[in-house]
């Protein structure tokens, strides 16, 4: 090889050295700014609770697992001792047991 071709070759290795840098310095730059929109993002997370929480029946339970205390639109069907009995009609409102 001549020098003139050594340079060449020198200067396209130095160009595509360079090009590799900024490429490298760019992707982590651009996965530390992942990382911070993560984190801030997590952080920001928590919201506040809502104004207004709509359900159709909530169930308070014993440690056992048993209903205690039942509010719904309709509520269930009442058990009585120990059959559950069919309502004429649907029923809005609280059962305690």
């Amino acid at each position: 090889m001549e020098l003139a071709d050594l340079k060449r070759e020198v200067q396209t290795l130095r160009d595509r050295s360079a090009r590799l840098e900024r490429r490298q310095r760019r992707f982590l730059a651009g996965g530390l700014l992942a990382v911070a929109v993560v984190v801030h993002g997590g952080w920001q997370g928590s919201e506040a609770p809502p104004d207004n929480f709509k359900t159709r029946a909530i169930s308070i339970l014993d440690k056992r697992g048993v209903v205690r205390l039942a509010i719904g639109a309709p509520v269930p069907n009442p058990v009585v001792n120990g059959k559950t009995m069919e309502r004429r009609a649907p029923a809005i409102g609280m059962i305690f047991k």
